[in-house]
């Protein structure tokens, strides 16, 4: 069974107003299906492939080598502290 959301739910997927939203229903580019005559549903897969195929996902646009570093830095730090420790330890120990 297909999963429909609702006009609100399917602009806040694609990020865009409710109105827009409406627009690209009545223009046909996201096939709309009216429960009671005037509540607009949309088919969840109908989104989603919208969504590729008008906003594609572009690699590397907006991450700057900077923020690479800083989130290397960020999920491995358990593991550089702990690198140091070992080799600050193995300092002390071998020097004496």
């Amino acid at each position: 069974m297909e999963k429909f959301i609702t006009l609100t739910e399917a602009a806040k997927l694609l990020g865009i107003e409710e109105h827009e939203m409406a627009e690209i229903a009545e223009k046909g580019e996201i096939t709309a299906y009216r429960i009671g005559g005037n509540f607009l549903r949309f088919k969840l897969k109908d989104i989603e492939d919208y969504k590729k195929k008008k906003y594609p996902p572009q690699e590397g646009v907006g991450y700057s080598w900077r923020e690479k570093i800083y989130d290397f830095l960020y999920y491995y730090d358990f593991y550089l502290i702990l690198i140091l420790i070992i080799v600050i330890l193995l300092i002390i120990i071998f020097k004496f």
